[in-house]
C-alpha cells in the first residue's frame, strides 16, 4: 500500500541517506561518525539560538512565579545577567568571575547589583534564594556549593543528559563528544542529580524537565530538635 505524503521530502535528508549508503566504512564506524556529527550540529544550533529567548518563557514561569518581591536573590555564575535581571526582588546580586560579562550585565541591568568574584566568597551571605543556572556542571565539587550557606531555597538548572537517548550510546562507545559544552566537568542523569542533592542535605520541592533542561527548586529541611 502506498500512502500519499503530506509534505515534500527535504533535500538534505535525501542526500544524507544516499551518503550513508555510499560511505565505504563499517556500520560501527558510520555510527561513530554520525554521533559526532549530530553532537556538533546540536551544539551549533544551540549557540545560534542564544539571545533569541526561545526558552525564556518556560524558565520565567518556573523561576519567577516562585520568587516573592520581598525575597533577596543571589545568582552565582550570572554571566551577562539574563536570569537575575528578570527577577523581581527586594535585593538582586549577580556574581561572575568574568569581568567582560559583568560589564555587559551592568549596562543591561543598571538596577541590579553585580560583582566580579569567586562564587565561593558569597556562599555564606544571607539571601533568601540562591540561583545556580547552568553552573554546577562546570564545578569540580558541586556538592560543596550545595552544602554551603543557609539559603532558604535554591534554584538549579542543569543540562538534561537523559533528554537525548544517544548520549548513552556515546558513553558506551567512549566518544569524546558527549557533554553539551566542552568546558563541562560533568553532566548528570536525573537520578544522579537527585542523589547529589540528597547527599548535600537538600530536598527537591518541585522539578520539571523540558527542552533538554532539568529545573529544580531545592529546600533544606530544618534541623531536628535536640532531645533533652
Amino acid at each position: 500500500m502506498e500512502l500519499s505524503r503530506a509534505k515534500p521530502r527535504h533535500w538534505g535528508l535525501s542526500f544524507a541517506y544516499r551518503l550513508n549508503r555510499w560511505l565505504p566504512m563499517s556500520r560501527a564506524r558510520k555510527l561513530d561518525l554520525m554521533l559526532d556529527a549530530a553532537w556538533i550540529a546540536s551544539r551549533l544550533a544551540h549557540e545560534n539560538s542564544v539571545g533569541l529567548d526561545l526558552d525564556r518563557q518556560e524558565q520565567n514561569h518556573f523561576l519567577l512565579d516562585r520568587i516573592a518581591p520581598s525575597d533577596s536573590v543571589l545568582e552565582l555564575g550570572c554571566g551577562t545577567g539574563d536570569v537575575i535581571g528578570s527577577v523581581t526582588a527586594s535585593r538582586r546580586l549577580g556574581i561572575d568571575n568574568d569581568e567582560a560579562r559583568i560589564a555587559i550585565a551592568r549596562q543591561r541591568f543598571p538596577a541590579v547589583e553585580f560583582a566580579v568574584a569567586d562564587l565561593r566568597q558569597y556562599l555564606d551571605r544571607p539571601f533568601d534564594v540562591l540561583v545556580l543556572s547552568h553552573v554546577l556542571e562546570h564545578l569540580d565539587d558541586p556538592e560543596a556549593v550545595l552544602r554551603a550557606g543557609q539559603f532558604g531555597r535554591i534554584y538549579v538548572e542543569l543540562p538534561d543528559f537523559d533528554a537525548d537517548p544517544l548520549n548513552q550510546v556515546r558513553l558506551r562507545r567512549d566518544r569524546s563528544l558527549v557533554y553539551s559544552d566542552a568546558d563541562h566537568v560533568r553532566e548528570l542523569r536525573r537520578e544522579e542529580a537527585e542523589q547529589m542533592f540528597a547527599r548535600a542535605g537538600l530536598t527537591a520541592s518541585d522539578s520539571e524537565f523540558r527542552r533538554g533542561v532539568m529545573r529544580y527548586w531545592l529546600t533544606r529541611p530544618p534541623p531536628s530538635p535536640r532531645r533533652s
